[in-house]
């Protein structure tokens, strides 16, 4: 896991559970002093419900909030939500998964190199099609939409249209955050938004006991404020984590750039000028403004939209990227592979080292599996002696987050290249204890994303400390790089190795039928066996 995800806790039977605080001024409000829903035993499916879950808190303390400033007798539905479209649960889902998954790229940089499993992709796209069973929307959307049904946000019964409208509903806007995320993965800001999210956004209502009152005050704009109120709503607490501390300084930046502390005052127009006082005048790198500066400015003035504080406004303002000049290929050229693929291969653990069993098995293995996997790195550090098995006659390598993390919460099967298995790596698992094959395991807890992580390092610094890694190439994610030149120079379908790898489709028709095992082995079994160079 990517450190410890906000909100869910997990108690000592194994089941899982969202919780947030509720703000002492607001307790007797609410009548509680944090908020409780049970997420069930299965982590995945309690990663996906967890921001639907987390948007019905973050609901209900903002209604006791607007009751507690206007001191006036307020009833807050705290277990009957407000009715809402299936064009408002779209745009809610769409909002608060785009916030948890910019809340775990800022938690842990592991998060932001696992990839979009294609297998979700082609599953998301078959219920927003209305062409996939209900016991998929059930695998997938089910819990989402029992939730809603519960608490009163949506009537449906289970299997029927109306059930089924909400899942396509639900579908296109978990197709819209994977574009998003894809775009960020490409360290792309993202700056537009679908207009039906933004037209759909739901305001949070209160109820009070004389809605018509003309003397209620109006909602927050100070800039200051919202932001205040926006970290508060997602730490649950005084905001004293590290993205709050982040972004403060940047706010108060904003607000001395405008002349006064309002929100109301913000257009893209102002923004531009910041952003460019900000580069011009101070100095900094457009990386540093869009990904620090714009993005908590965006966080911001989205959460404070979306709960009825301002109009909503759709950021466009950016600075240019200016694209760095290339002076090679990202990857390893067939003939650098060689060297350093000869060079793991020769590595023997030498006897008088501290270095761990674990990490000369890294330095032996990883590379080799990057090489004929295309896999990320940490994908590969992460691998226990369970994620190696055999199907039907084919060894398998399997990618999945119980190992460490996935963005979707969902895994992929890899078939093993011949050559693998013929240096004798099925026979290095078979010999290893139970548990990570890369990376030792310690007495007390232990996070297993930081320690593959810590282990990929390692590799890296040891090939580069061997003068194997050219000017330009990353030292392990060039094996990545080098993997799809690879497929392409030996004719494996680009469908499949986009599926090997972890990439989503690229054609709505990639997303009809699966790609097997048997399908993998076959085009992965077109790559050559590397053949080692003599340095006699």
């Amino acid at each position: 896991m990517a450190g410890r995800i906000r909100y869910l806790h997990e108690d000592t039977r194994g089941r899982f559970y969202a919780r947030m605080s509720v703000p002492a001024e607001l307790r007797d409000v609410l009548g509680k002093r944090e908020l409780l829903k049970a997420l069930g035993g299965d982590r995945q499916v309690a990663l996906r419900a967890l921001p639907e879950v987390i948007v019905g808190f973050q609901r209900q303390i903002e209604n006791a909030q607007a009751a507690h400033q206007s001191d006036q007798a307020v009833a807050i539905a705290v277990e009957q939500a407000t009715p809402l479209t299936v064009e408002e649960i779209g745009a809610l889902h769409y909002a608060s998964r785009l916030e948890l998954d910019e809340q775990l790229r800022d938690l842990a940089p592991a998060y932001a190199r696992i990839g979009i499993d294609d297998g979700h992709v082609a599953d998301v796209r078959a219920i927003g099609a209305g062409a996939a069973s209900n016991d998929l929307i059930e695998g997938i959307f089910g819990r989402e939409i029992e939730n809603m049904r519960r608490n009163g946000t949506y009537s449906c019964s289970v299997g029927g249209a109306d059930w089924r409208r909400l899942a396509r509903h639900l579908a296109y806007a978990e197709l819209e955050v994977l574009k998003r995320m894809f775009e960020r993965d490409g360290a792309e800001l993202v700056t537009t938004h679908p207009q039906w999210v933004l037209d759909h956004l739901p305001r949070p209502k209160v109820q009070t006991q004389e809605t018509a009152a003309a003397d209620i005050e109006p909602r927050e704009t100070s800039l200051r404020e919202l932001f205040r109120l926006y970290r508060r709503a997602m730490t649950g607490g005084a905001g004293n984590d590290r993205t709050t501390r982040s972004y403060t300084p940047k706010i108060e930046n904003l607000i001395e750039f405008l002349g006064a502390d309002d929100a109301t005052l913000v257009t893209n127009r102002k923004l531009s000028d910041w952003v460019t006082h900000l580069r011009d005048e101070k100095g900094l790198e457009p990386k540093t403004i869009n990904g620090g500066y714009l993005n908590a400015v965006k966080a911001t003035l989205n959460w404070a939209s979306r709960h009825g504080h301002i109009e909503p406004i759709n950021i466009t303002a950016s600075v240019p990227m200016r694209r760095k000049r290339l002076n090679r290929e990202k990857g390893y050229t067939a003939e650098e592979a060689t060297r350093a693929l000869q060079f793991a291969y020769s590595y023997a653990r030498p006897a008088d080292t501290r270095e761990s069993e674990q990490l000369s098995a890294a330095k032996r293995w990883a590379p080799w599996l990057a090489h004929f996997t295309g896999a990320r790195i940490g994908e590969i550090t992460q691998l226990r002696k369970q994620d190696i098995s055999e199907r039907d006659g084919i060894a398998v390598m399997r990618i999945t987050p119980d190992a460490g993390t996935t963005k979707t919460g969902l895994y992929r099967d890899v078939p093993l290249h011949r050559q693998l298995i013929e240096q004798g790596f099925l026979k290095f698992v078979e010999g290893a204890a139970d548990g990570p094959l890369f990376y030792p395991t310690r007495a007390e807890k232990q996070d297993p994303v930081k320690s593959a992580e810590t282990i990929s390092n390692r590799v890296a610094k040891w090939l580069k400390g061997a003068d194997l890694v050219p000017a330009g190439v990353a030292p392990l994610h060039g094996f990545r790089h080098a993997f799809k030149t690879n497929a392409r120079i030996h004719g494996l379908s680009d469908r499949v190795a986009d599926a090997i790898q972890g990439h989503a489709g690229r054609t709505a028709g990639d997303d009809y039928g699966d790609v097997t095992i048997e399908v993998k082995k076959r085009e992965i079994e077109k790559l050559p066996d590397v053949e080692f160079v003599d340095r006699n």
